[in-house]
């Protein structure tokens, strides 16, 4: 069995730079990753959120500027300022292109990340790890024991747990959709919420955020938070509060969102 100094388990933003700056101070290092490394924001959060997110505020600054035929040609003719910002996105709008985009920032932020770890002399693992023994881990059916043990796992979405709550996406698969959603509900009234609502208002999705409190963003400034509110609107999203969902329906297109208000009646 081997036995090392370190081994830290989960190569995303803070196990990999745990694990590099150790190595670089001549330390033995184990980084044990089950997908792959670089974590959360270089492939399922930031990079690829902000990616959509450029691409988004250059159609809707484009929509609003009224510099260009950016809404369907059949509802040119009769939309107005308010409701082009409601509008679909554009027929010529390649959104292929656009996720093409979004692919290579991602590439071009992470970099090479395995190579990264390298050069700072850790060794990198591929594999599930789990605990074998209060001092020993086993990585892809190999146990390896060390001194010390770092976890920095991370976090996973979490669907409501409704009735029909399969049915649901996670921020993880919004950040991927093959097609531009032609509506959108968001449940929750957290910052991914809020920057997803904001990426798809922004194409021309029809979005609704449902918020089961009385204000978004908790964890932030009140005036803060009722200004990213009131932009949304302005961008045609509908922001409900005092809503919690129950149940969803139906099949994925086609879905139906039961939800109730503060007093217990259902919407």
């Amino acid at each position: 069995m081997d036995v090392h100094p370190i081994i830290v388990i989960g190569a995303g933003t803070a196990g990999s730079q745990a694990a590099r700056a150790l190595g670089r101070a001549g330390r033995s290092v184990v980084l044990a990753e089950r997908d792959i490394a670089g974590g959360t924001c270089l492939w399922r959060g930031c990079v690829p959120k902000k990616a959509l997110y450029a691409a988004g505020r250059v159609v809707q600054q484009i929509r609003d500027a009224g510099i260009g035929s950016i809404t369907p040609p059949h509802e040119a003719s009769n939309t107005t300022h308010r409701e082009a910002s409601r509008a679909t996105a554009p027929d010529d709008l390649d959104w292929g292109r656009t996720r093409e985009r979004q692919a290579e920032v991602m590439r071009t932020y992470a970099g090479d990340q395995e190579g990264i770890l390298r050069d700072a002399g850790v060794e990198l693992v591929r594999g599930a790890a789990r605990f074998a023994a209060p001092d020993a881990v086993e990585i892809g059916g190999e146990v390896r024991r060390a001194d010390h043990i770092l976890v920095a796992t991370g976090a996973r979405p979490v669907i409501p747990p409704v009735p029909g709550g399969e049915l649901m996406d996670t921020s993880d698969d919004a950040l991927f959709y093959d097609e531009i959603p032609t509506s959108l509900v968001v449940v929750g009234g957290g910052y991914v919420a809020m920057e997803l609502a904001a990426i798809y208002a922004a194409f021309g999705t029809e979005v609704r955020v449902l918020v089961r409190g009385e204000r978004v963003l908790t964890g932030f400034d009140p005036e803060c938070a009722q200004f990213v509110v009131d932009g949304l609107r302005a961008r045609g999203a509908d922001v409900r509060f005092g809503t919690e969902v129950r149940e969803v329906r139906g099949a994925p297109g086609t879905l139906t969102i039961v939800t109730v208000d503060s007093e217990g009646r259902e919407r």
